[in-house]
């Protein structure tokens, strides 16, 4: 990005889910929504489906990189006459519409559509995007590179993905997965691989959020070992409404795939996804005289990978008066140190960019004196 090697967490949003609102979604929910990834230190996302304009005005103002996709999920496998023009249709006004917001990085063309469809079909709408707009990328959404190898459709557009469910809707075990890695790396080449799902159903797969929490822990780390992964876009932020839903009836049949419910209330793992794509890990700090600390953190250098440009710490002092610290610049892999002055017995400390509601990291320190 702008002649940067970063590599970037994700999450995805289910929109329409509010039982309340449906796809009325009053802008109340949508900064809610806006503000949970940023909470979560989250930098990408994507949307099965067009959105409303002022959602994507909050991903510009608030930094979080966009692919937008049209609804073409799993069927049919090609298109008729009739839903090409459809597709171009959906596909011209969307760009029209949207051209000119900056968090737009990839405009999708389907999602999960494999095995049926013509080569030819996905080249003509890729080439029917780029004369719309050559400056962003186009993809399609894959869940079977590992199968289908070099007939994956996802390859005949500007960036690889992978829907990676292996453990789950895909093999007999997660522990599959470092194989069929070594199956998707042959088949990409030198290219980069995003991630674009990954997480836990239910009730279709069993053991709720605790193995929710395992399984992410588990495919997170596997994706940062592999340095031609850029990136994850985790699904999903919340529990989402679908006719396809194991659970309920009418306007509440869902599907639990979300660190957060229908009403955007936080499971326990949504806390652990937000340490994991923090981009600082604390490696220590410790009480020096009655008053002041030691503060020692790392930027990371897996998923998260980028500089943090502009950011500060802050807190509050004994006296209650709000205490920032500016940070230089700081790579990946790079450490930083620095004196903690007259902290409260018991404080909470906070990394943040230049402006305090769009803070990116939010880590929670608690110190006992």
């Amino acid at each position: 990005m702008n002649g940067e090697k970063v590599r970037l967490p994700g999450i995805e949003y289910m929109a329409n889910s509010n039982p309340n609102f449906g796809a009325a979604e009053p802008r109340n929910v949508m900064d809610s929504v806006v503000y949970a990834m940023k909470d979560l230190n989250v930098c990408i996302t994507r949307f099965h489906w067009q959105q409303d304009d002022y959602l994507l005005d909050l991903m510009d103002e608030y930094g979080i990189l966009v692919q937008k996709e049209i609804p073409w999920w799993q069927q049919p496998g090609n298109l008729t006459t009739e839903l090409m023009n459809t597709a171009q249709k959906q596909l011209s006004d969307m760009i029209e519409a949207h051209y000119n917001h900056p968090s737009i990085f990839s405009w999708g063309l389907s999602n999960e559509v494999n095995g049926g469809t013509k080569k030819e079909t996905i080249l003509t709408l890729k080439d029917y995007v780029k004369n719309l707009d050559s400056s962003r990328m186009v993809t399609v959404v894959s869940n079977k590179m590992w199968k289908r190898k070099g007939n994956d459709e996802s390859l005949l557009c500007d960036l690889p993905t992978w829907n990676e469910y292996i453990g789950t809707w895909h093999a007999e075990n997660r522990y599959q997965l470092p194989e069929m890695f070594e199956i998707v790396k042959n088949t990409i080449g030198d290219r980069p691989l995003l991630i674009t799902e990954n997480g836990i159903s239910e009730p279709a797969f069993t053991g709720g959020d605790a193995r929710r929490i395992d399984e992410m822990i588990y495919h997170i780390g596997e994706w940062s070992k592999r340095p031609y992964i850029i990136g994850y876009i985790y699904f999903s932020l919340n529990d989402y409404r679908t006719h396809m839903g194991e659970e309920g009836f009418g306007k509440y049949k869902i599907r639990r795939h979300g660190i957060m419910d229908l009403n955007l209330k936080p499971k326990p793992s949504y806390s652990v996804l937000k340490q994991i794509a923090s981009p600082i890990e604390i490696t220590k700090i410790e009480r020096i005289e009655n008053e002041h600390a030691m503060l020692k953190f790392r930027v990371k250098n897996t998923i998260p990978q980028y500089t943090l440009r502009s950011y500060k710490i802050q807190y509050y002092t004994i006296d209650n008066e709000l205490l920032e610290i500016p940070l230089p610049d700081l790579m990946p892999g790079e450490t930083f140190s620095t004196r903690l002055e007259n902290i409260n017995s018991r404080f909470s400390l906070k990394f943040t960019s230049k402006r305090i509601l769009c803070s990116s990291i939010l880590i929670m320190i608690n110190m006992y004196l």
